[in-house]
């Protein structure tokens, strides 16, 4: 049952890195750091610094 579910609901609509960074670059933040190892994606988000 795991199997089933990752491979056919959860991995279609997971993000990669390149769709994240593409998301953040329209919010707020602007832009952030991906960094992949296997099935996980850390996504750090940085705001540009008030003048």
């Amino acid at each position: 049952m795991t199997r089933l579910t990752l491979s056919t609901m959860l991995r279609r609509r997971a993000y990669s890195a390149a769709r994240f960074e593409r998301l953040v670059a329209h919010t707020a933040f602007g832009s952030c750091e991906t960094h992949t190892s296997g099935m996980t994606l850390e996504v750090r988000l940085t705001k540009p610094a008030a003048a």
